[in-house]
């Protein structure tokens, strides 16, 4: 738009070109002495002599101003100038805002080419055939010259044509030039012959020379320039684009290794966890390392990251003679032998919603309800107190339970349970699996063979992030101390747990055990639950016949009511223990007690 603007400005200041042109050499040409009549007639020509001393010309007309102007713009010439400066713009605005259709811009590229094109074959045809006289006046060799140069100029820094649509036009030009001016110079030379002639012959054919090479230079230059322009233009672009592409693998690669690195964060802590200390580090480095509050802060936060978790079911395993096998086995088979025993034991985790904690050496610790199953936590703070921090199925479990005073206690048992049938089912389930598990080539003349042991407690403990290198996620209170003693009294291919932990699961062949002194608590109840051997009876169970038997055998259900059947089904359509209301304490029916 730019360009169209100014050259409307150069069609006007033709005009005003022609006005100072026609009082400057009127002036010179009615001189009366011989200097300044020569002057005129060697300079301006006949055609200027003869109208500065023809007395009836006391006024300036429009012809007047045109035929001493830059080039000669009759009313024809001006209205199809003037048509042509407002058609592109317009048809600009047509292809950018009214025709959507079109989402290819070359259009508007093609469309200025076309206006540059017929401006300049117009303005070039209405000089060159609506010139005066070759007696008259030299006009035409000086304004089709300056009108090329004038029009390439505007044409190659407001058109954003490429060189190849430069080039064309350049070349139709010198062929419209040549073709207008050499009939013309040709019929100046006849008229130097005669003896009569004026000087307006020769002023025509040395402007005409002139302005030739003037425009050729004009030409080289500006192709010459146009080429480089868009050569580096093109050069700079694709600079940006190959910086664009670097840029976007770098923040591809970026993504791909912070995945890499929360995958494997999220495979030694707990996922919300893992956020949090990403949010911890986003914030200690935006705040000033130095400064006390700063610090104080980022201490406040890490402590917060530990939680007090009720209802949480805790297992140890471990396997009975490792020590002995381990010392009677190549190293290098026992680590091979302890890593195909772990990769079975946590392909059961999700099926059985158990997180595993940790392993220490032929130790394997688990826990349901802390990151897993139904969680039920509490958030710590700096003080040693605690905050509520109820999770979403927490909140569910209270709409549910209607709000009154002992939703705590049922939502708490209702946990409790679901925690302990996922924990004691995944239990049996290692149990069995660990049968499986061939022991490595070399190891038959091993005096005994490692035999797992489970211990199992459902109470409550207390999760954090200890130190600050080589984080890990550990739990902690007197549900992993009863949970690792049971592991440490128990017996081989069994399942040693606490009598809470019964209490919850009263549904298993529990074998009552004599009160044992346990490290730490004193006298304790404890019971025994043999797992079948993979393959017998109890292996054909699924996980929901296995979770309605919990039900049923918890007291939570009658199984002498019409309605068990439904009942079992909604509760297992539902997250099987999940929304189902479970007993609250001491509501234990008769029959159902160990």
């Amino acid at each position: 738009y730019l360009g169209y603007a100014l050259y409307l400005l150069v069609l006007l200041s033709n005009y005003l070109f022609g006005y100072v042109a026609y009082t400057y050499q009127n002036a010179i040409c009615q001189g009366k002495d011989s200097v300044s009549q020569m002057f005129c007639l060697a300079n301006f020509g006949q055609g200027a002599f003869e109208f500065a001393q023809d007395p009836t010309h006391n006024y300036v007309s429009y012809n007047d101003v045109i035929n001493f102007s830059l080039f000669r713009m009759t009313v024809p010439c001006a209205v199809v100038m003037l048509f042509l400066n407002f058609l592109g713009p317009f048809v600009h605005f047509l292809i950018h805002r009214v025709f959507k259709g079109l989402h290819n811009k070359a259009w508007s590229i093609l469309n200025t080419w076309c206006i540059y094109m017929l401006k300049m074959i117009s303005i070039v045809a209405f000089v060159m055939f609506g010139r005066l006289s070759d007696e008259e006046s030299a006009q035409w060799a000086s304004s089709v010259g300056s009108v090329i140069i004038t029009q390439s100029v505007l044409f190659v820094f407001f058109s954003g044509t490429p060189f190849i649509g430069y080039l064309i036009w350049w070349l139709t030009s010198y062929v419209m030039y040549f073709a207008t001016t050499i009939p013309a110079i040709l019929t100046d030379q006849e008229l130097l012959k005669q003896d009569d002639s004026s000087f307006t012959p020769f002023i025509a054919t040395q402007d005409y020379i002139q302005y030739s090479f003037m425009m050729m230079w004009f030409s080289i230059i500006l192709l010459v320039g146009k080429y480089f322009i868009e050569y580096n233009s093109r050069r700079r672009f694709l600079q940006r684009i190959l910086m664009l592409q670097q840029q976007n693998q770098i923040i591809e690669e970026k993504g791909k290794a912070e995945r890499m690195q929360r995958s494997f964060l999220e495979s030694i802590l707990p996922p919300a966890l893992v956020q949090e200390l990403k949010d911890l580090s986003e914030e200690r480095g935006q705040e000033n390392i130095g400064n006390v509050e700063s610090l104080k802060r980022s201490r406040q936060r890490l402590r917060s990251l530990s939680n007090t978790h009720r209802g949480a079911s805790l297992l140890y395993a471990d396997l009975v003679g490792f020590t002995a096998f381990s010392a009677q086995v190549d190293p290098f088979k026992v680590m091979t032998f302890l890593n195909e025993l772990f990769q079975v034991f946590d392909s059961l985790c999700d099926k059985w919603k158990v997180y595993k904690v940790e392993t220490v050496g032929d130790q394997y610790v688990a826990a349901v309800g802390v990151v897993t199953g139904e969680v039920l936590k509490t958030r710590a703070t700096e003080l040693g107190s605690s905050k509520a921090a109820p999770s979403d199925q927490q909140r569910e479990d209270e709409k549910g339970d209607g709000g009154s005073g002992s939703d705590g206690a049922v939502g708490l048992r209702r946990a409790s349970v679901s925690n302990t049938a996922h924990i004691l089912a995944y239990a049996e389930a290692i149990l069995q699996s660990a049968s499986h598990v061939a022991t490595p080539r070399g190891a038959e003349t091993a005096e005994t063979r490692p035999v797992l042991r489970v211990g199992v407690h459902t109470g409550a403990c207390m999760s954090g992030i200890v130190g600050t290198k080589s984080l890990r996620f550990c739990l902690f209170g007197d549900a992993m101390n009863t949970a690792a003693r049971m592991e440490q009294t128990g017996s081989a291919e069994c399942i040693h747990a606490t009598q809470d932990f019964v209490d919850l699961v009263p549904g298993h062949d529990w074998e009552k055990l004599k009160k044992m002194e346990v490290k730490g608590k004193g006298q304790m109840q404890t019971y025994l639950l043999r797992v079948a051997a993979a393959g017998g009876d109890d292996s054909c169970k699924t996980e929901d016949s296995f979770i309605a038997d919990i039900l049923l055998s918890s007291g939570c259900m009658d199984p002498f009511s019409p309605q068990q059947d439904e009942s079992i089904s909604s509760a297992l359509q539902s997250a099987r223990l999940v929304e189902i209301q479970s007993c609250a304490p001491g509501e234990e029916k008769e029959g159902h007690s160990v």
